[in-house]
């Protein structure tokens, strides 16, 4: 027979077990939403003027990123004319995060003699927002892309050099065999100034810029007349950080994504009511543009390009992670910066971190692509 004591002992250990199994699962939940975790403080840089980055108009105005953080954490929102400035402010150590173009995001990585900045996240993957051609307004009316561009051989074009709309540009001319006349390297403000003065031929620019200058909602000094959509060429925006805030608050790396996928979501959903947010949101962050041109540069249907190219067209894609055809698309981003002699060496194989995303996407229990917007004709802007 069993020995009572020994049935005794037997039955404490168990119910010590028990009991300490019981305490570890009341504890599991505070630590898997960070409660108790101590406060950050971050300062984020954004682009308003630039429409792949408008997922940080909504963590910054809906103060999403309070949902995610631990309390008591603040977060400053520093406005960045162009991906430049941002990246330049986290390698100087003034910002933590930044929401760039591909490009500025490329050039960041490989800076770590000045600072370790990784890529974390796909704000936007598109063919109809970095890849936009204009000309003047009176300029020949085009049958085709192709005549579009091959009439800008020995032109006065504008862009900003190194960024996703020379790259576009550049790659497209290669293929045309076509030569400007100048090529120059002029900011977004100094050609939309120099498109109403009538100075150039041509430009490369990105939205909701092309939306002011351009004669469907904007300003009328240029006209559309070309995009990424024509060459199956692509654009992005991504989400950088710094490597020392993300080795110290990994955490609020991922609570920080999270956010920003509800805001993609949000430009998403339920429209026209978070169209027409979005839109003023933008609206209020930038001067210069009305709601109309910044809803159009977003949910706008461009009407250029032939039936193939419109059933290829992403005005705004959601796409969020680096699957294969956004990390090819990285690597020849790269080499064509390393071919301009941008910089010296290709983009580092470790220098997207995407294991905080997988982390935030897990979480929220969501799949990418999240999906893209659904266009509309100029005439139906819903925001009154």
């Amino acid at each position: 027979m069993d020995d009572p004591l020994a049935r005794r002992a037997r039955t404490v250990k168990r119910l010590g077990l028990l009991s300490a199994l019981t305490c570890l699962l009341a504890i599991a939940p505070l630590h898997s939403v960070g409660q108790g975790a101590a406060p950050v403080h971050l300062v984020v840089g954004y682009q308003p003027y630039y429409t792949g980055a408008w997922s940080a108009l909504v963590v910054k105005e809906q103060q999403l990123w309070k949902k995610y953080l631990p309390p008591g954490s603040t977060v400053d929102w520093e406005v960045g004319l162009q991906g430049s400035i941002i990246t330049n402010n986290m390698l100087a150590g003034k910002y933590q995060m930044g929401y760039v173009g591909d490009m500025p995001g490329i050039v960041a990585t490989t800076k770590r003699n000045v600072a370790d900045i990784r890529i974390l996240s796909v704000t936007s993957f598109n063919n109809q927002q970095c890849d936009l051609f204009v000309v003047r307004p009176d300029a020949p009316q085009f049958k085709t892309a192709q005549e579009a561009v091959k009439w800008m051989d020995g032109k006065r074009v504008a862009v900003p050099k190194g960024s996703c709309t020379d790259r576009f540009a550049q790659a497209v001319f290669a293929r045309e065999n076509v030569k400007p006349a100048q090529y120059l390297n002029q900011s977004i403000e100094v050609i939309a100034t120099n498109l109403r003065a009538g100075n150039l031929d041509a430009a490369v620019i990105w939205d909701p810029n092309v939306a002011h200058v351009g004669q469907i909602v904007g300003n009328k000094s240029a006209r559309l007349v070309s995009t990424g959509a024509d060459w199956d060429e692509h654009d992005s925006g991504v989400i950088i950080v710094s490597k020392d805030f993300l080795d110290t608050n990994p955490r609020a790396v991922i609570g920080m994504l999270k956010a920003d996928i509800e805001a993609q979501q949000f430009i998403l959903g339920s429209y026209p009511r978070n169209a027409c947010t979005v839109a003023t949101y933008a609206t209020n962050d930038t001067t210069g543009f009305t709601t109309r041109e910044m809803w159009f540069a977003l949910y706008g249907r461009l009407p250029v390009g032939d039936a193939a190219a419109q059933a290829r067209a992403v005005r705004w894609g959601a796409h969020l992670v680096f699957d294969g055809q956004v990390r090819a698309f990285f690597a020849s981003a790269s080499n064509f910066l390393q071919q301009a002699n941008i910089i010296n060496e290709p983009m580092p194989a470790d220098a997207i971190v995407d294991a905080p995303l997988r982390e935030a996407m897990r979480e929220l229990k969501v799949r990418a692509p999240l999906g893209q917007t659904q266009t509309h004709n100029a005439q139906e802007y819903p925001c009154g």
